[in-house]
């Protein structure tokens, strides 16, 4: 049975922020984010639109009543996808109510994402948390929507995995104002010397600005990954940084 012209019309706008916060939804695209879908329980699945190859491949999933799945032809499924090459199967989910894990917080290492503007560093570094076993990300009201598809595309998954909150860094310092904070600047002190415990929260900046003055003034350890002398970048990618900084701490 073909999609209604309401129901393409529907799921075709949950491509816009404001559709998916009205609703309460958000959407994941292609075989094997669907799968990591499936295969978590952090998150609930509404509905899985596919086509007649994927449900063949898959038509197990037939019998789980807790999955409402759809049959799609290959143009409806265009029709709704926002990928540029929609690969079989659509998936709509449930925006998971997370609230900050105080555990995490203070038991734990925790990353703070402060205005991350680039839909895929925000993915990447959701990667590189899941990667380096951190279970909780928060980050500022002003960063990119976390449900962004573009988001959501390139966390591999990671969004299902990792505990993400947003929250803004007052709320979070006046909460935890005894953490061990560290922010990642151009001119900090080498973060390879500094003193560091395995216990802490690590502040990431905006692409272009880093970290907020606000932010810096309530941060007593400012740290920075040192270039070699030959190095030709004028700065690290915000994502490759994270990776940088998570291994090291990670590794103490």
């Amino acid at each position: 049975m073909s999609l209604t012209t309401s129901q393409i019309k529907f799921l075709s706008s949950l491509g816009q922020k404001k559709v998916r916060n009205t609703h309460s939804l958000f959407t994941v695209e292609g075989v094997k984010m669907v799968e990591e879908a499936i295969n978590q329980s952090k998150v609930n699945i509404d509905s899985i639109y596919a086509t007649s190859d994927w449900i063949g491949r898959n038509g197990f999933l037939m019998n789980d009543a807790s999955l409402k799945i759809i049959e799609v032809k290959e143009k409806e499924l265009s029709r709704i996808s926002n990928l540029k090459n929609p690969n079989q199967v659509f998936c709509v989910c449930e925006q998971p109510k997370n609230e900050a894990n105080k555990e995490f917080i203070i038991n734990d290492l925790t990353l703070f994402l402060d205005r991350i503007k680039d839909p895929g560093n925000l993915g990447t570094i959701l990667r590189v948390a899941d990667w380096f076993g951190i279970k909780q990300v928060i980050f500022s009201p002003e960063t990119v929507e976390v449900f962004n598809p573009k988001v959501v595309q390139s966390t591999m998954g990671a969004i299902f995995r990792v505990n993400i909150i947003e929250m803004s860094f007052e709320e979070m310092f006046e909460s935890h104002p005894n953490l061990n904070y560290y922010a990642a600047v151009m001119n900090g002190t080498d973060i390879f010397k500094t003193k560091k415990e395995k216990d802490s929260v690590i502040v990431i900046g905006n692409e272009s600005h880093g970290v907020s003055e606000d932010i810096l003034k309530l941060v007593k350890n400012k740290v920075s990954i040192p270039a070699p002398k030959s190095g030709g970048s004028e700065s690290l990618n915000a994502a490759v940084a994270t990776g940088i900084i998570c291994s090291v701490f990670r590794n103490l």
